[in-house]
């Protein structure tokens, strides 16, 4: 796959694709971990108005104890710095550049560094599984597991990020398009 005809294939596609939410279906998608799944997305949800809302969720929230309130203003820490455009610990953002079609930013898509490789991020509303992933074992601490249980009571939770590479999905439905790995990984 060459990445300079990666780069003029995706957005020629997805510029195709309404600029406003959208319903948008990923067939036969493999992860990391060995999973093969059926995801329903919305694509093109505000991720900032996402955060924005996880922040109202948490400062209302009433911590149940002293680690869950070190939890909460680690979340709002970090999250108002994303809202603030500066979040230091998003250790992977400068892997990843927007894309564009010549003109416009095509929203909720990214390049990774290595030219290879799409990401798209989306808010789930359906999952299917059909043959699950195999994690390995880790060890969380109290700390990291009050975060994840927070982090689950906002829209933060639901967004999932795809990579769009050779073997990765089956293929991707969206409004009229049907795009198998042929459309977009030239």
């Amino acid at each position: 796959m060459q990445p300079k005809l990666l780069k003029t294939v995706i957005p020629a596609t997805l510029n195709q694709i309404r600029t406003g939410a959208t319903f948008l279906s990923v067939k036969g998608y493999n992860d990391n971990f060995g999973g093969l799944s059926n995801f329903g997305i919305v694509f093109h949800v505000d991720y900032i108005k996402a955060v924005q809302r996880s922040v109202e969720i948490w400062l209302s929230y009433r911590p149940r104890n002293e680690t869950e309130e070190l939890a909460k203003l680690s979340l709002l820490e970090s999250y108002r710095d994303t809202l603030r455009g500066n979040n230091w610990r998003a250790r992977s953002a400068h892997v990843y550049r927007p894309i564009t079609d010549g003109h416009a930013l095509i929203k909720s898509v990214k390049w990774h560094d290595n030219g290879m490789t799409v990401h798209f991020v989306g808010f789930l509303f359906k999952k299917i599984v059909l043959s699950p992933s195999v994690y390995p074992p880790t060890i969380r601490s109290v700390s990291s597991l009050a975060r994840a249980r927070l982090l689950n009571m906002t829209p933060l939770s639901k967004f999932r990020q795809f990579c769009i590479s050779d073997g990765r999905f089956q293929n991707i439905c969206v409004e009229h398009l049907t795009l198998a790995q042929r459309d977009l990984l030239p």
